[in-house]
């Protein structure tokens, strides 16, 4: 690939993160800082150049989920195999910083369990009480609080608690079957799934074969009609076998955008919230997170960080394991004023973003919300917009699709072309196709848009 491509990509990647990845502000920056120096796409491999040794022991170790991100990410988008990180300035990477810590994937009847989140490794506050105690009685006594939702921004631990209910639920009932997975991938099951025979197999697992079910971020299921449907079904079935179902969302279930009769079901059992942790959780959390990497953190240190860190669960994890890379690295202490410097310039950087961080289209919009809009106004499916149909009724709302996915997100070319299965270039036609049509001022495509960013809430 051209070098221009590989660039257009790996900023297709950093907006994707910046939107709503699973990493925190300190693996964003690094992000920034690096590039694609290799991809390959015949044998499916995707080098990533890191800025320097911090940035390649960050990745190199999966601090932070960094390099678990840029694998889904490129799994998913680009079909690939493997990711490798590159050496920058000829660095040695054969001394390991920092163990890894264990992410082991466990399949289940459907989708996966992290073997890597238990209760014992939940730290447990006021912030988080009555959440650990709603969750252990759902693994040792399924149904008695059935469904149990759990509400909480993200990054406070809701996904943690979900997958400990599923280790200890496995532990126990070793003969019972188990679905977990997030929304995303819910979606994607049943739309892979819909239409003849593989729908009844799907049913069958759901609602016959499930014994545990859970649905991470229920919330990025709006919209998704067939999708709610089926799970609203699935739910009545495994509800009335008093099967245990979990979901987790950052919304009240009052609050999301769902058929009031789904609602109204969410409020049949036990809703349970998450909060921001107080400065005592924060420093066990720091405490806890120290001795799983086995460094002695000096207590002022802990002290520090759990007063001025007053986000979610990553931040804090960013900033332990930057304290910790630095001090190996460089051989700077583990001491106040490092700890001091690291804080002072997550600061800055969360200032410089200020702005773009408070926008509601860039916390709201995704690629996602946009083809559905323009599914429903064209009144077309999914499968339609991303096929490669060339009938005028299709070709048109792909153009807007793709046109008002460039002007709202800012989504590089070749990200976009992904997403419809075509390349940067058609992308680029497309685009330039609506500016053209806007222009002159053509009324399908003006009242269109008008139609579908009114919907979007723009």
């Amino acid at each position: 690939m051209q070098r221009e491509d590989l660039s257009q990509i790996w900023q297709g990647f950093l907006g994707h993160v910046e939107q709503g990845g699973n990493v925190d502000r300190d693996t964003i920056e690094i992000f920034s800082k690096s590039q694609i120096s290799g991809f390959d796409d015949k044998e499916g491999v995707v080098e990533i150049l890191p800025p320097d040794r911090i940035g390649m022991n960050c990745l190199t170790n999966n601090v932070g989920n960094s390099l678990a991100e840029i694998s889904d990410y490129f799994t998913k988008f680009y079909g690939v195999k493997k990711v490798e990180v590159a050496n920058p300035k000829g660095e040695s990477t054969e001394d390991v910083l920092i163990p890894p810590e264990k992410n082991v994937r466990k399949e289940v009847l459907l989708g996966h369990l992290n073997s890597k989140y238990s209760f014992k490794s939940f730290v447990v506050g006021e912030s988080n009480q009555l959440a650990f105690t709603a969750a252990s009685t759902a693994a040792k006594q399924p149904g008695r609080h059935n469904p149990l939702f759990i509400r909480g921004s993200s990054g406070l631990g809701k996904t943690h608690l979900m997958n400990a209910v599923g280790n200890e639920f496995e532990k126990n009932n070793p003969n019972l079957k188990i679905c977990c997975m997030p929304s995303e991938d819910f979606t994607n099951i049943v739309i892979e799934h819909i239409g003849g025979k593989r729908m009844s197999i799907l049913k069958k697992k759901l609602r016959n074969e499930c014994d545990l079910l859970m649905i991470d971020d229920i919330q990025f299921l709006e919209g998704k009609e067939k999708v709610l449907e089926e799970f609203f079904h699935t739910f009545n079935t495994l509800h009335e076998k008093g099967k245990q179902i979990i979901v987790t969302s950052d919304e009240e279930p009052g609050n999301l955008r769902f058929e009031p009769r789904l609602k109204t079901r969410f409020m049949w059992g036990l809703t349970v919230d998450i909060r921001h942790p107080d400065i005592e959780t924060r420093a066990a959390i720091l405490k806890k997170k120290a001795e799983a990497r086995k460094i002695e953190i000096p207590p002022g240190v802990i002290e520090i960080i759990s007063e001025k860190v007053k986000g979610n669960v990553r931040e804090l994890e960013g900033v332990l394991a930057k304290l910790i890379i630095m001090a190996e690295i460089d051989g700077r202490p583990i001491d106040i004023r490092t700890a001091h410097q690291i804080i002072d310039e997550r600061s800055i950087n969360q200032n410089g973003k200020a702005e773009k961080d408070i926008s509601a289209i860039g916390r709201n919009m995704s690629v996602e919300l946009i083809i559905e809009s323009v599914k429903d106004v064209f009144n077309l499916e999914k499968e339609q917009l991303v096929s490669l149909s060339r009938e005028r009724g299709v070709v048109f709302p792909r153009q807007l699709a793709m046109s008002l996915i460039r002007k709202h997100l800012g989504t590089p070319y070749p990200s976009i072309g992904v997403f419809f299965k075509r390349d940067h270039s058609t992308v680029i036609h497309a685009v330039n196709k609506i500016e053209e049509n806007i222009k002159q001022g053509d009324e399908l495509t003006v009242k269109a848009i008008e139609e579908i960013e009114d919907r979007l809430g723009i």
